[in-house]
Formats: structure tokens, sequence, C-alpha cells
């Protein structure tokens, strides 16, 4: 059985650039630093997380990156 390890990044550039839009305009509807700062983190945090429990299962599994950019 032929396995392939997989290496993903824990939030691509793209993920980040949304996250941060998102987080932008929930400040601007809250008007509160904290807010931004908390839902900004949130995100990176959930984004982060996914992205690398995912390649960890895809390592797993022998599957290749394409995979990973299909699914994101």
């Amino acid at each position: 059985m032929n396995q392939q390890l997989v290496y993903t990044p824990l939030a691509e550039p793209f993920v980040i650039g949304v996250m941060s839009v998102v987080a932008v305009i929930l400040c601007v509807f809250s008007s509160n630093l904290l807010i931004l700062s908390l839902v900004f983190l949130y995100l990176i945090l959930i984004g982060a997380t996914h992205i690398y429990i995912f390649g960890k299962y895809l390592a797993l599994t022998g599957n290749t990156i394409k995979v990973i950019r299909t699914f994101l």
C-alpha cells in the first residue's frame, strides 16, 4: 500500500482574505474594535483547523493535493 504525505498550509491566502473581508464588514456594522478582533481570530481559527484536519485526512488516505484544491 503506497501512501503519500500531503502538506497543506494552515491557512491559504484566499481563505485569510475572505475571512478578513467578513471581519471588516462585521466591524463596520458593530463599530467595535474588540468585536472585530474576536470575530477575526475566531474565523482564522475555524478556517485553519478545517484545512489542517482535512489535509491530515488526505495524508492518511493517500489522496493528492488536487483534492484539497477542488474541495476549497
